[in-house]
């Protein structure tokens, strides 16, 4: 999930020797299975990368990868030249695409949909589309009081695909719901007009 990825950075005076640098410890701690395995065992470098940073290019096997179009001289591609066409798609039938929810200016309350032993466990709140409405129309993090306990940053995911719609799921973690609710409750959602939630 989008919210469960990292980047790790650091800064360099020197980022392509920092580069070669990392190039190599990488080609360095291959084993011999791995390297084995590889498209250019010889010249190894990390999936995504096509030169090796050590003044080769990776034995990759893809034709113009790097800008140029192998048997034609003097021609070569480029990001802003690059134009590519997608096959028809075959004729099906015509699904209703759902709407996405839109999120009151207002206050406003909604029933959730029942609790479930499952639902605790998982530490997860579903809400019907009526619900779905007073919450942002898009994948995001919100915060939210549950019985008087406050999450500032609980994943909120809408699911809305484009053929179906799904219920909405908040996310606040296992062991999260444990003391808070019980299995077979419904829940109140109470949305206030300066953005803040609560369920009852």
């Amino acid at each position: 999930m989008l919210g469960e990825l990292w980047v790790h950075y650091a800064a360099t005076p020197d980022s392509e020797k920092a580069e070669v640098a990392m190039l190599k410890r990488f080609a360095d701690g291959l084993s011999k299975t791995s390297r084995d395995g590889l498209h250019d065992a010889n010249d190894p470098a990390p999936f995504a990368n096509l030169r090796t940073g050590r003044g080769s290019v990776k034995q990759h096997g893809i034709t113009g990868a790097t800008g140029e179009l192998g048997g034609v001289p003097g021609v070569a591609i480029t990001a802003s030249s690059l134009v590519i066409e997608k096959a028809p798609s075959p004729q099906r039938a015509s699904v209703p695409k759902p709407t996405a929810p839109r999120r009151q200016q207002g206050a406003g309350t909604a029933p959730l949909q029942k609790v479930t032993a499952k639902d605790i466990e998982a530490g997860r709140v579903r809400f019907p589309r009526p619900a779905k409405r007073l919450l942002p129309p898009e994948r995001e993090y919100v915060a939210v009081s549950v019985r008087g306990r406050e999450f500032e940053r609980v994943r909120w995911d809408p699911r809305i695909g484009p053929d179906q719609e799904r219920s909405g799921l908040l996310a606040l973690g296992k062991g999260k719901l444990d003391t808070l609710v019980d299995a077979g409750e419904v829940l109140t959602l109470r949305s206030y007009a300066d953005g803040r939630l609560e369920l009852r």
